[in-house]
Formats: C-alpha cells, sequence, structure tokens
C-alpha cells in the first residue's frame, strides 16, 4: 500500500466518523488525494469519486443556504 493509498483511506475513515454536517470540510483534502493519486497512475475507487463529487455539491449547497432570500 501506498503513502498515498494509506492516506485516503485513513480520510476515508475520518469522513465516515465525522456528522454530516462537518464532512463537507474535508472535501478539499479528498479532492488533493485524488488528483495526487492520477497524477501518479495510481487507481482510484469510483465509490471514492462518487463521495468526492456528493461532498463537493453538498458544499455548494451548504454556501446558498445561508443565503438572504
Amino acid at each position: 500500500m501506498t503513502s498515498l493509498t494509506m492516506q485516503l483511506h485513513a480520510l476515508l475513515l475520518e469522513i465516515k466518523a465525522t456528522n454530516r454536517a462537518d464532512r463537507c470540510a474535508l472535501q478539499p483534502r479528498l479532492d488533493r488525494l485524488i488528483r495526487e493519486m492520477k497524477a501518479q497512475a495510481l487507481p482510484v475507487a469510483p465509490d471514492t469519486r462518487v463521495l468526492n463529487t456528493k461532498l463537493r455539491d453538498e458544499a455548494i449547497e451548504a454556501q446558498f443556504d445561508n443565503l438572504p432570500v
């Protein structure tokens, strides 16, 4: 297991242990790890990519939740 793979595994465990409201704050780290793994031609599980997209969407949505109407 490479260092990036171990980091990804640890981050995924952290995301699962974090409450839903705070998970989107971890998305930039997940995105960075995925990009680094792709750059080194390491495989990234489709579930991990889906989670990254889901967290990114949640973060974007959260930005609009506090806008006055």
